[in-house]
């Protein structure tokens, strides 16, 4: 398997690609090979238009894809290949730190 560092040509374009995001589509590639649940990481996430940072906590990792299947002879033989079309990944990060500290509440206490 490669890592980002690794990818050369866009997966999306084919297009020369360096650093983690192309030039040329604008896609994305994020690497989430270094995430580790239970161990706290920083994140960096665009939000309104923001990009903030936290340090967070990774509690969960769920990948589900979907198979379909198609089929096809060859040699008076049937031949079944299954293949990963679509699927959901869901991170699930508790947060630690707003590093940003913009998100540190005031809450009212009674007089």
């Amino acid at each position: 398997m490669k890592s980002v560092e690794d990818v050369t040509n866009c997966p999306n374009c084919g297009a020369p690609i360096e650093g983690a995001k192309c030039s040329y589509c604008g896609a994305l590639l994020l690497d989430l090979a270094d995430l580790e649940i239970g161990m706290p990481s920083f994140v960096r996430i665009k939000y309104k238009n923001v990009i903030r940072m936290f340090r967070v906590l990774p509690k969960d990792v769920r990948l589900e894809m979907d198979t379909n299947s198609l089929d096809y002879y060859a040699d008076n033989t049937k031949y079944r290949v299954l293949r990963n079309d679509t699927g959901t990944l869901n991170l699930k990060m508790e947060i630690l730190e707003d590093c940003d500290g913009v998100y540190m509440r005031a809450k009212r206490i009674e007089k």
